[in-house]
């Protein structure tokens, strides 16, 4: 974990959103309390991976819960692509401001850079394969077979 939390640390300044992942049916206990102070005013998004597996009152609660900390968060089938339409959007429209600027000096096109974290198991991998569309990075149902950056 430390290790992890060292490049965060090291690649923070090179993204514009943050999505830090977490397992929608133990919200709490998967997420990693050191990332608050790392990422600071970085735009961040809360994503409940596996929220088809989880009690959907329950999900909603924590959703609600999430927005009066004033952190978004959002519940999704990480393994569907057509259920991360509306996280797709809430990226684009979190880094807009950067690609407007970069539009103003003329840049004609400027990729939205996320940074995709959490702790093992909650669905990292799965959701970089689903939104690439393609088996990008290997997944399995036991920590640590992702090991690289990408």
């Amino acid at each position: 974990m430390a290790k992890a939390l060292r490049e965060i640390k090291e690649h923070l300044s090179m993204v514009d959103v943050v999505l830090e992942t977490c397992d929608a049916r133990i919200l709490e206990s998967s997420r990693n309390p050191e990332l608050n102070h790392l990422i600071g005013v970085k735009p961040r998004i809360l994503l409940l991976a596996k929220a088809d597996l989880a009690d959907p009152a329950v999900t909603d609660e924590w959703i609600s819960l999430c927005r009066r900390k004033n952190l978004i968060a959002m519940a999704c089938d990480t393994t569907r692509r057509g259920s991360l339409t509306a996280l797709i959007k809430t990226i684009t429209g979190l880094s807009q401001e950067k690609t407007d600027r970069a539009m103003a000096r003329g840049r004609i096109f400027r990729p939205v850079r996320v940074m995709v974290t959490g702790i093992p198991n909650t669905g990292k991998s799965t959701l970089i394969n689903t939104l690439c569309g393609r088996k990008l990075v290997q997944t399995a149902d036991k920590p640590g077979v992702t090991k690289q950056l990408n």
